[in-house]
């Protein structure tokens, strides 16, 4: 069945049918819009359904379009992509100050010092008696510290280990030598108190003293007791015997006649014991005696 031409023109074509190999007008092949814009681009207008004969589709996004980039320009205010600059109050992961791996801040040294100085003057202190006993204390402080340096694991580890070791020592001698001092204390108070003793039963003891003197002419006998010096003339042997308290120095001489041949000597007994004696012979002859019982 053929199909009618109308008068006056060419034949028509159906508006459904378009010549083959051809788009409708105003569309390009591939979705495209004239002047090379796709659907979804910055620019875009749209085309009515009725005049495309296409369905439509939303524009396509894409990553990378302008304020929609991940990290880029359009996100909240103070909220800076990760790693990027712009960041408040936090570094970039991996920027200077924050690198893995980086030192640490320096641990302080101070406990460690203070440990080695007061061990060093403990030690040197520790040999000296009575102030041994601030070295003990001053040890005992510098071992804390070191301690303490040591526990925590703060700076100048060889530092708190020798102020630790010499607060050690220190504690050491100064009880060796506390101990030795107060030894010798002891011994030398009992040395004392028996000084003492001994002094004391001396000064309230009596003690018997006797005189001796022999001559073979006139002489002439001085002596001393607890009432003074006397003088007394003799022509033969002369003693004499008398008590006296606490310690006591006696004293006695005999002399002759410058003008007489003779032979004189005197003799110092006191508690029965000779503490003093002496002897002279010829003209003027004199002996002299004196001492005491210790």
């Amino acid at each position: 069945m053929s199909s009618s031409t109308p008068t006056g023109g060419t034949p028509q074509q159906p508006q459904d049918e378009q010549p083959e190999g051809k788009q409708p007008e105003g569309q390009q092949p591939g979705g495209q819009q004239p002047g090379g814009q796709q659907y979804g681009q910055p620019g875009q207008q749209y085309t009515p359904l009725a005049q495309s004969g296409q369905q439509y589709s939303p524009p396509a996004q894409q990553y990378g379009q302008p304020g929609q980039q991940y990290g880029q320009s359009g996100q909240q205010q103070g909220q800076a992509p990760y790693g990027q600059p712009g960041q408040q109050g936090q570094a970039p992961y991996g920027q200077p100050g924050q690198q893995y791996g980086a030192p640490g801040p320096q641990q302080s040294k101070v406990l460690a010092i203070v440990a080695l100085v007061l061990g060093g003057l403990a030690f040197l202190m520790s040999w000296i008696p009575i102030v041994n006993v601030v070295a003990i204390a001053m040890a005992i402080a510098g071992a804390v510290c070191g301690v303490i340096a040591l526990v925590r694991k703060l700076g100048g580890k060889p530092l708190a280990i020798t102020g630790v070791a010499l607060s050690g020592v220190a504690i050491i001698i100064s009880i060796a030598m506390t101990l030795l001092a107060a030894a010798v204390l002891s011994t030398t108070a009992g040395e004392l108190s028996k000084i003492s003793e001994t002094f004391s039963a001396q000064a309230n003891a009596e003690h018997t003293v006797q005189y001796k003197v022999t001559t073979s002419a006139p002489a002439d006998v001085d002596y001393g007791d607890a009432n003074g010096t006397k003088t007394e003339q003799i022509t033969e042997n002369w003693d004499k015997e008398f008590t006296e308290t606490g310690f006591f120095i006696g004293h006695v001489s005999v002399m002759a006649n410058f003008d007489t041949e003779a032979d004189v000597s005197c003799q110092i007994i006191i508690d029965g014991v000779v503490v003093s004696e002496d002897a002279s012979s010829g003209t003027g002859a004199m002996a002299i005696c004196t001492g005491s019982l210790n």
